[in-house]
């Protein structure tokens, strides 16, 4: 584990409703390491953000995740934004689920490319998706790997990293390919 941040999510009177434990420190995968850089920001898509308000004192007995890392600069040098990554997981998840909720972190970060033998500087996202529709862990697993392919397509990416967790513990930890 790198370095775990707390997010809080407030209500409108500023009482705490949702707490998020997310992992923003160095992640190792087939082509390197990504080592972020900065502080990290959340943003709220979707229904998720709406039950919350409704329903401020909800408890999940599992709190199941996955965790994907896009790069924003394409193979290609072709540079994406948050917005269009925010786009896709929307679209996407809402095919699979019927749900967008996603959270998106911006973040900038260097890897070691494995093969090019050189540091790589780029900026990425980290979207985070928690498991709170009526999919299966299983259907949910397969979903979002499903949504790495497309973002490392759509993004031009070699791979986009997805990590599952349970309860905020690293599970297993996959590279997407196009």
């Amino acid at each position: 584990m790198g370095r775990v941040s707390r997010f809080t999510v407030q209500n409108s009177a500023g009482s705490a409703m949702l707490h998020l434990n997310v992992d923003t420190g160095e992640f190792a995968f087939s082509k390197g390491r990504f080592i972020p850089e900065r502080g990290a920001g959340l943003i709220f898509v979707g229904k998720s953000r709406e039950l919350y308000h409704r329903n401020p004192i909800v408890e999940y007995e599992k709190a199941y995740s996955a965790l994907l890392i896009v790069g924003l600069r394409g193979n290609s040098g072709v540079s994406f934004s948050i917005d269009e990554v925010r786009s896709v997981v929307r679209q996407l998840r809402m095919e699979q689920a019927g749900d967008p909720g996603a959270s998106f972190i911006m973040q900038k970060g260097l890897y070691l490319h494995r093969d090019k033998k050189q540091v790589i500087e780029e900026n990425s996202v980290r979207v985070i998706i928690l498991l709170l529709t009526g999919e299966t862990q299983k259907e949910f697993q397969d979903n979002i790997f499903r949504l790495g392919e497309e973002l490392a397509r759509v993004f031009d990416q070699e791979e986009v990293l997805v990590e599952f967790q349970d309860r905020g513990v690293h599970e297993k930890v996959f590279g997407a390919k196009p």
